[in-house]
């Protein structure tokens, strides 16, 4: 007489089956919740001072050429402005700063061939600001600063859409500056790496204001020059060092906000500790580090 239970593989196998079931369909109505916000077009935020992302100019409303689908401005925190305005201005208290504006004009040029007609040819792309001087015939450009950056990312666990508000200013409730964290994709052998947001702009060319670039000004975070050992050694824990060199790049880089927690107990600076026990998907990202 044979039995009709079912064996503890044929469970496990049928439990997995339901599991990853349930996800899917979690998955098609996040997608529909979030095609519904989408349509709505309102972005909301509790932010002090953050408001929708529409501009008297009208520029905000453009579609940009750089948008990533899963990443979107908020928290306009000033007018469009002069990026020369810009570079002279900060490059007086901070010398990463000199050049910005020619650097600015050059990662765009090159990296938006629909805007390389207002920027002169044979412009090489600089990912760091250095002091350089390239011979420039266009205009220069106008930016404007975000504060807010909301992205969407895929769970890794369940398969829903999750969601990070990031923040970039200088003046978080009277309390100082805050610059998030995000993971970030990489061209190079590093399989994930890390990022703080600097700035968020908005740019666009005198030359015709009817396309517009979003990119982000980050400084990176790499394995220590130094070899660097913890008074406590934890199995499998991962320390970065923060560069001091300000970088451009672009949104369709970020992967999802990530939190990195200071080194303490040590002389050196800008050591930090990535934290996978944010979320279940954060573990799983972070699991082969």
């Amino acid at each position: 007489m044979f039995s009709s239970e079912l064996t503890p593989c044929a469970q496990m196998q049928n439990r997995d089956e339901n599991e990853e079931a349930i996800a899917r369909v979690r998955m098609l109505v996040d997608i529909e919740r979030r095609a519904a916000e989408e349509a709505e077009d309102m972005v909301k935020d509790t932010d002090e001072g953050d408001c929708d992302d529409v501009s008297d100019d009208g520029l905000d409303g453009v579609e940009s050429t750089s948008a990533a689908s899963h990443c979107r401005f908020a928290s306009p925190n000033s007018s469009w402005q002069d990026s020369k305005e810009f570079s002279a201005t900060r490059s007086k208290t901070d010398p990463r700063y000199r050049g910005f504006d020619t650097l600015l004009r050059s990662f765009i040029a090159t990296s938006h061939p629909e805007l390389a007609s207002h920027v002169s040819r044979g412009i090489q792309v600089q990912r760091l600001f250095q002091y350089a001087n390239f011979p420039l015939t266009c205009t220069a450009a106008q930016i404007r600063e975000y504060r807010c950056l909301h992205v969407n990312f895929q769970s890794r666990e369940d398969y829903r859409v999750g969601h990070d508000i990031l923040r970039c200013t200088n003046q978080w409730y009277g309390r100082g500056p805050r610059h998030d964290c995000v993971i970030i994709e990489r061209d190079d052998n590093e399989p994930l790496a890390f990022a703080r947001l600097q700035h968020l702009f908005r740019c666009t060319l005198e030359g015709d204001r009817s396309l517009v670039a979003d990119i982000a000004v980050v400084s990176h975070f790499t394995r220590p020059q130094r070899h660097f050992r913890p008074r406590t050694a934890v199995e499998g824990w991962t320390v970065v060092e923060e560069q001091s060199s300000l970088a451009f790049m672009h949104l369709s880089a970020v992967v999802r906000g990530a939190l990195l927690c200071p080194v303490f107990g040590t002389q050196r600076t800008g050591l930090f500790y990535p934290v996978d026990t944010i979320d279940s998907d954060m573990f799983l990202r972070l699991n082969h580090l």
